[in-house]
């Protein structure tokens, strides 16, 4: 299947800056150069600089990439002799963002097992390290657009920085605030909160779920996408079969619109 998690494992007494190296190359061996784009090593100019983004510690390894529209880069710093940092940035139409993903220490007295969920064909491509705690990047693909010409327009979903990665039709709207809409709530709302569970049945329905601006409207159906009702969640990462096909759960994707968001699902082929 295109999405699956990934175990690095780091046995105690590892060298920190080993185990940093050996996590960038982990790393690049899954990523599909097949899907992504201008896959190499280095930092690239975009990648934001200065304390707060990174403790200035020496460069240890980086792989940088893109994916329709959106540009991503993973890095490993030492801090100091006994602790390595991963850092993940990545930038779209809207601007950039950037997570300290976790780190490695010298100091461990145990094995420790970093989970990396990867997903990635022509539909999309999704990066989340289970061990952390922020957002999920998620690139994908709005399958079913308003307009016949938009038929390779993607929404960018990095820590609230929401966008199209190119302008619609003759509309330039690549720089505009995406919000994403499901036939079971109203506007910036994923869900009807008046909706209760059909015990009748004991079946849970699922919602489509679009991409809209609040200017221009709706733009198109995400396919792969789908939502629960207000009162089921999904756990990021644990697989789920709706109607006979397999879904990773992507949780609240940050709480990037609203409370009501906690149950997305993925479609996986």
């Amino acid at each position: 299947m295109s999405v699956d998690v990934y175990s690095y494992t780091v046995a105690k007494g590892t060298e920190p800056n080993v185990a940093a190296q050996n996590c960038i190359s982990f790393l690049n061996a899954r990523i599909d150069s097949a899907i992504v784009t201008n896959k190499a090593s280095g930092i690239p100019s975009w990648v934001v600089t200065g304390q707060d983004a990174y403790d200035n510690g020496t460069i240890l390894g980086s792989l940088n990439f893109s994916f329709n529209g959106t540009d991503f880069c993973i890095a490993a710093f030492e801090e100091s002799v006994t602790r390595t940092w991963m850092y993940i940035y990545a930038q779209n139409e809207r601007g950039k963002v950037w997570d300290r993903m976790h780190s490695f220490s010298k100091d461990d007295s145990y094995d420790i097992i970093y989970n990396f969920l990867i997903g990635q064909n022509q539909d999309y491509f999704l990066f989340h390290n289970l061990k952390q705690n922020n957002g999920t990047y998620l690139v994908i693909r709005i399958d079913t657009t308003t307009s016949s010409s938009d038929t390779d327009t993607f929404v960018s979903i990095i820590d609230g920085l929401i966008s199209y990665n190119k302008s619609f039709d003759v509309e330039n709207i690549t720089n505009t605030q995406v919000y994403l809409l499901s036939n079971a709530g109203g506007t910036e709302q994923l869900y009807d909160s008046n909706f209760k569970q059909n015990y009748y049945n004991n079946k849970i329905p699922v919602y489509n779920i679009y991409a809209f601006t609040k200017t221009q409207g709706i733009r198109g159906k995400i396919s792969n996408l789908i939502t629960l009702t207000n009162s089921i969640g999904t756990e990021i990462g644990t697989f789920y079969s709706v109607n006979g096909i397999v879904y990773v759960g992507l949780g609240d994707l940050g709480k990037i619109i609203s409370s009501y968001w906690k149950g997305i699902l993925l479609r996986v082929y």
